[in-house]
Order: C-alpha cells, then structure tokens, then sequence
C-alpha cells in the first residue's frame, strides 16, 4: 500500500546559517528554497507526528507481534541525518514568525510545547531562524502540547516573561503538573473569560505566589486564560504578541474539547492539531472564512480513532471546507513521506484538492496580512 512503500531519495536541506522557506509546489510535494531577503510571515512545524512520535519506540523494540527493529516507515526514520529525513516526526507543534506590516518587527509564536519540544528547538530554531519565542498557545492539556513547558526558560529572554495562552481546563492541569510555573496564582483572562476573574481571586487569595519563594533558573511564564468558545457560542478574538486569534473549538473525542486556531486578516490559516469531528457549529463558522491553509489531524491512512481523525474523515472536511491548500499533520508511522505525498497528488487531477503530509522543518511563506 502507497503509506508502507519505499520513498524517494530525501532532498537536502539549508544549512544552519540558512533560514530556509518552502513554496508550495503546484503538485506533488513541497520544494524548499532559501529564505534570505524575504519579509513574509510564515508558519514553521515544528512536529508532524503523534504523541508517540516517530519512529515509533515499541515498533522498533518490536513489541507487541512487530517485527524487531520495526516497520519500513520506522526504519527508514532511523536512517541518515534526523533533519533530512521526512518520516521523523515530533509531537504536533508550529511557530508562527509573524512580520509586522509597518515596521518589519518580527515576533514568534508557539503553538504548543509537548514532551519532544526541546528536540524540536534543537533541531530547527537554528535552520529556520528563531532566535527566541515570544508567546506561547495552547490547544489542550495533554502531554504532547504541554509537557516542553519546563524547557521554555532556554527560549526566553532572560528578565522578561513569556505570556502562554490557554483555555481554563488546560490552566488548571498545568497548576497540577508544574505548580512551580505558576509565579501568580490568579492568571489574566481575556473576553468573557474576566467573568471568571473574581472566583479565582477568592479562591486562590490565600496562595503565596511561587515565584517569592523559588529562587531556581526556572521559565517565567504569565498564563492567561483565553475566552474559551463554547459550541453555541461564537469565538472571541485575543492578540498573542501582535498575531490576532480565533480559537476553533473541535472534538477530540467524544467528550474532550480540544482547541485549534485560526489567524488572518482577509485570508484565513487554520491549525487544528487534535481533532476526531469538526462541531456542526464550528464547521459553520469555519465556512465563513476564506481558508488559504488548513492544517488539520490525520492519524491513520484507513483505520478510524476514537479521539483523531483518519485520512478519509480529514478528506471530507477538506472537501466541504475547500481550502487552497491543506497539510496533513499528526502522522503515525503507517505513512510514508514521499510514497503517500505522491498518492494525494492524484487529488489535485481528480477532485482539484491540493493536499499534502506536512514535515517536520517545512517553512511555509505567507502571501496574506496576518
């Protein structure tokens, strides 16, 4: 089958001292090309993968009937330099490096810092120029979104604090699993969410902040809690370090509401990272929009999840949706890079859809103000 054959030779790509782009070809994968004297906004990914990563850990060990040493697609992310090599893929995560229209400042955004965002820093903040990271989004509370966060102290300025964004739910999973991040007990809130602002004063007025105690290298980070959308309600806009937001409120499985996000002025980018069913009332706003780029969760080729979506159930978004382009993200290791772009490259002749598998490292220019 296309996801388990054998791929094309990896294409090299632009050293350290190279920030490099890639242009969306007109099919089949995408090109990348250097990036010296562009002033465009674009999104880098980070991670393409699931929370398992890949190559899968109990594929290769051969655990559970597998072979030892594991699959194709496993072993041939094993093989030459990880940068190179298009079938490695980290826990779910881009960066937005957003160009201010008057001026030129350039500013970063996070979206998500999972359990493999140290490897990710390490591997493409260098190659894709990202000297630091100014803010940081986050779509939900598990550990592929949130368990970096402790490493956000290596890509901060030293004195100044790094404003992380999330939803309620996720502000409290994060005052459990990392209570010393916590420096004010009390975060800020944005839109409807300053409802909330005066039960949390009461209930944490007690709570020495942390940040008085502990005297550690540790991240300073400032959380604001985000208005969160409901499914009746419609989304709220709020500003992550000049990028303007929408949070897009998907199912990540039948009873978890995890978060994706959209960002744009005239044209849309939509990110939805963790998504087994787009809401009817998401879908409808997410319909309003002229989508330039969809991102959106694809775990499996055939076989269906009960918290991600299958290529197939990602294809009929795509279909109903009709983006320009759209990148497939949260790949497990039954895909194979080059073998899998070059069977959705059919798409293009035979339903006009551009579709693609993302890659870890890929540097997308935007031709749109965001």
């Amino acid at each position: 089958m296309w996801w388990a054959r054998g791929a094309a030779s990896l294409r090299g790509v632009a050293g350290v001292a190279t920030a490099a782009a890639v242009c969306c070809a007109s099919r089949g994968d995408v090109e990348a090309s250097p990036q010296t004297q562009d002033k465009r906004s674009s999104v880098v990914f980070l991670g393409t993968g699931t929370s398992a990563a890949n190559p899968s850990l109990s594929c290769v060990l051969g655990l559970n009937g597998r072979a030892h040493g594991g699959c194709e697609v496993c072993r041939k992310g094993q093989e030459g330099p990880p940068h190179e090599n298009k079938n490695v893929r980290l826990n779910p995560s881009i960066l937005v490096k957003r160009v201010a229209p008057q001026g030129g400042q350039v500013s970063h955004v996070l979206f998500d810092c999972g359990k493999t965002f140290r490897e990710g820093a390490l591997r493409w903040f260098l190659r894709r120029d990202i000297p630091y990271v100014d803010a940081v989004v986050l779509t939900h509370d598990h550990a592929d979104a949130i368990f970096g966060l402790d490493d956000l102290r290596l890509v901060q300025h030293r004195g100044k604090t790094l404003n992380v964004f999330s939803s309620m739910a996720t502000y409290e999973k994060i005052k459990c699993a990392f209570p010393y991040l916590i420096r004010d007990p009390v975060p800020a809130f944005t839109g409807a969410a300053k409802a909330l602002k005066a039960a949390h004063e009461k209930e944490n007025r007690d709570t020495d902040p942390l940040g008085t105690k502990i005297k550690t290298f540790v991240a300073s980070l400032a959380f604001t809690v985000m208005a969160t959308p409901s499914l009746e309600e419609p989304s709220e806009h709020f500003n992550a370090a000049g990028l303007e937001l929408v949070p897009v409120p998907v199912f990540h499985g039948p009873d978890y509401i995890s978060l994706g996000f959209a960002f744009g002025k005239t044209k849309k980018f939509v990110y939805i990272s963790d998504c087994s069913e787009v809401p009817e009332r998401t879908m409808k706003e997410l319909k309003t929009w002229d989508i330039d780029v969809l991102v959106i969760d694809t775990m499996h080729p055939n076989l269906k999840y009960r918290s991600h979506m299958s290529l197939e159930e990602s294809l009929e978004v795509v279909r109903e949706l009709a983006p320009r382009k759209t990148l497939l993200i949260g790949m497990m290791h039954s895909y194979d890079h080059d073998s899998g772009n070059a069977d959705l490259a059919k798409l293009r002749d035979t339903e006009g859809l551009d579709v693609q598998l993302a890659f870890d490292g890929l540097e997308l220019p935007l031709d749109f103000e965001i």
